[in-house]
């Protein structure tokens, strides 16, 4: 199999537990923020989410908010199951790698600062391609570690609607196994043309 192959377009997610229930959020390049000021209370409960609204960034976010849009991203396999992983977003990243920058991952356009990511299970490194799934659990890992959130902020008071940064080191603790959903197998990798 050459790279190609073993390439392929997907988008990522993480999940909380919230009581007897899991959040979805998923991961991308949009920063959750609070449009207006908030009353303390609506209807009597805490839930500000209607009042959240997201913002494009260069920097990876999660967010479990509404109107939140998961970053697709397309996984370009170099060599043994690790990854260069680009933005197929349309907008201002779209073509980037993503790149560790003193522990932030970030949408670059230099692919001399691509940094490289794997997929693990139980400690061991997968490969994407040979799993016939569709929807794979597993830890998102690059030379630092494990993915960590950071500068968490909650807009609910079960922490229902929340947003994070994500980063590779000086965060929370390892998020654990995220949620990768394939979206397209055996994907090729824009040529220069289109990546800019």
């Amino acid at each position: 199999m050459d790279d190609k192959d073993k390439s392929f377009l997907g988008t990522l997610h993480i999940s909380r537990p919230i009581g007897n229930i899991n959040i979805s959020a998923s991961i991308g390049f949009q920063r959750a923020y609070l449009i207006s000021s908030r009353p303390s209370t609506i209807n009597g409960s805490s839930d500000y989410s209607k009042y959240v609204d997201h913002k494009d960034t260069n920097e990876l976010h999660t967010s479990s908010c509404s109107g939140n849009t998961p970053a697709t991203f397309y996984f370009r396999h170099i060599t043994d199951g690790e990854y260069v992983i680009y933005s197929r977003t349309p907008g201002p990243n779209h073509g980037s790698y993503l790149e560790l920058q003193n522990g932030n991952i970030r949408a670059s356009k230099n692919s001399d600062c691509a940094s490289v990511f794997s997929f693990k299970q139980n400690g061991q490194r997968i490969l994407i391609h040979e799993e016939s799934e569709q929807r794979i659990f597993a830890e998102l890992v690059c030379k630092d570690g494990g993915i960590e959130l950071y500068n968490e902020e909650n807009f609910s008071g079960n922490r229902a609607n929340f947003t994070a940064q994500i980063v590779s080191k000086g965060g929370t603790g390892p998020i654990g196994e995220i949620r990768l959903e394939v979206l397209e197998r055996n994907v090729d990798w824009l040529s220069k043309s289109e990546n800019s």
